[in-house]
């Protein structure tokens, strides 16, 4: 069967499937959650059909365009974009049927978040992947080289939320040790961690929004990080030595979530080498 037949019978049977779609349930990971889910609720909301939205803690940000969004204390579990109708998401051309982005940056612009030099937020994790140990992380020497690369040039803004700060899934995060690193080398560098108890009327998820809705410079890793910096505009250098995305030739579309331009990378030599490119 040619990949054009098949797209035509799994259109049909989704059709049929979805037709009378008009509430959203999803307690996935975060990065799907963005890709796909996202992205098909707020279609549904531009036709009119969207009544409902079910999420996890701090995702009515994300679902701001819902009539009615209910959020239950949960903790996000795998889940198949299978169980929704934009599994294509994941095929190299990006089939836009039942998927479009909400402007997230449109409607998070705000003055609120303002800087003396243009905000860089990288946006790392360190967790195990896969039930196998971290793989897709900004060690310690690129995040060194990067705050020596960038700290007089721009605002630095790095994000590494834990258990307290998102909602956790299957994925155990570890110490990594680059906060002691900020405070002893480099205390200009603002940590999100501190930024949210500086604005503890925000939810996290909300601040991240609007800090990234202020910036066009972003240097993210594979996962739900890259998914979110992508949704904003401007450049993300993603870090990815494996993954989904790789095999799926995921990030040809990314651009797609906002007009981004993306940029992945696979060892450290390569993100600095792009950063100075793309940043200097």
């Amino acid at each position: 069967m040619t990949r054009l037949r098949f797209r035509y019978w799994v259109r049909r049977i989704l059709r049929g499937r979805w037709r009378g779609d008009s509430s959203v349930n999803y307690d996935g990971e975060f990065g799907h959650e963005l890709k796909g889910v996202v992205p098909y609720a707020y279609w549904l909301h531009r036709q009119g059909r969207l009544k409902k939205t079910i999420g996890a803690p701090d995702t009515r940000c994300f679902y701001y365009f819902s009539p009615q969004h209910e959020e239950r204390k949960t903790k996000r579990r795998y889940k198949s974009l299978r169980d929704f109708p934009l599994y294509l998401v994941y095929t190299p051309h990006l089939d836009r049927w039942r998927w479009l982005p909400p402007p997230l940056r449109d409607v998070y612009a705000s003055q609120r978040f303002q800087w003396p030099k243009p905000p860089l937020v990288i946006s790392n994790k360190y967790t195990r992947e896969w039930n196998d140990d971290p793989v897709n992380f900004l060690d310690i020497p690129a995040l060194r080289a990067l705050f020596d690369l960038f700290q007089d040039r721009y605002t630095i803004l790095y994000n590494r939320p834990g258990a307290g700060q998102i909602v956790p899934d299957q994925q155990e995060d570890l110490a990594l040790g680059e906060h002691e690193l900020l405070t002893r080398e480099f205390p200009n560098v603002i940590q999100f961690s501190n930024l949210w108890r500086e604005n503890s009327d925000l939810t996290f998820n909300t601040l991240q929004c609007m800090v990234y809705a202020a910036c066009e410079h972003f240097i993210s890793v594979q996962g739900g990080p890259s998914v979110l910096a992508s949704y904003f505009g401007g450049r993300n250098i993603i870090f990815v030595r494996q993954g989904s995305e790789l095999t799926s030739g995921a990030y040809q579309w990314f651009d797609q979530f906002s007009g981004c331009r993306v940029f992945p990378v696979g060892d450290n030599a390569t993100l600095l080498s792009t950063a100075r490119r793309e940043f200097a």
